[in-house]
């Protein structure tokens, strides 16, 4: 056997002649972004599977290093998928005026089925990888989400798939896919971001 040594794309850019720039969320330093929000999960009757929870919005062109959901028990059932919808703002072609599940970009781009029911749930996801606990388990969950390792520095236009970038901005939403037993419990979702 013999002793390696392996750089990453950003130290072998850097240790070039000349010096290749990174830019910033590529592997370069630059300014994190931290957006969130609160959401009352709707009422049982409101609850049911395809209802969709509108979080937070990015621009397209955002460079997403992390996802951080949490929400109160939801009774007995309730799970969601996180994921991906064109905005409802108007701000490019494929823009909607209202989120159906059937008009996901990639409704569990993040995370597929959370189970929020029995205890508080919570969940971080990064590039490949997310851990936490969900609702019904007795250790720490894992999921392994769409967005892969190899999506880590790329804009989340090119990450989810597209083609190209559509301009403007992406809503990150709550999908259930399995009805909320009691629901109106306090959902929280935060994004971290460069762009």
């Amino acid at each position: 056997m013999a002793v390696g040594h392996t750089k990453s794309t950003p130290i072998t850019n850097l240790d070039a002649t000349p010096a290749v720039r990174i830019q910033a969320g590529k592997g370069g330093a630059g300014r994190l972004k931290h957006i969130s929000a609160n959401v009352t999960a709707p009422a049982a009757a409101n609850g049911d599977i395809d209802t969709t929870i509108q979080f937070v919005r990015i621009p397209w062109t955002s460079i997403v290093k992390r996802i951080h959901f949490s929400g109160a028990s939801q009774g007995s059932a309730g799970k969601v998928d996180i994921g991906v919808y064109h905005a409802t703002d108007g701000s490019n072609a494929s823009a909607i005026s209202s989120l159906l599940a059937a008009n996901a970009v990639d409704q569990d781009f993040f995370v597929a089925a959370l189970d929020l029911g029995g205890a508080a749930s919570q969940i971080t996801v990064n590039p490949g990888a997310g851990f936490g606990y969900d609702g019904v388990a007795t250790g720490v969950v894992a999921t392994a989400p769409a967005w892969a390792r190899s999506d880590a520095n790329l804009p989340l236009w090119e990450a989810i798939g597209l083609s190209a970038a559509p301009g403007g901005n992406a809503d990150i939403v709550a999908t259930v896919t399995e009805a909320l037993q009691t629901g109106a419990a306090a959902m929280y979702l935060a994004v971290e971001y460069i762009e």
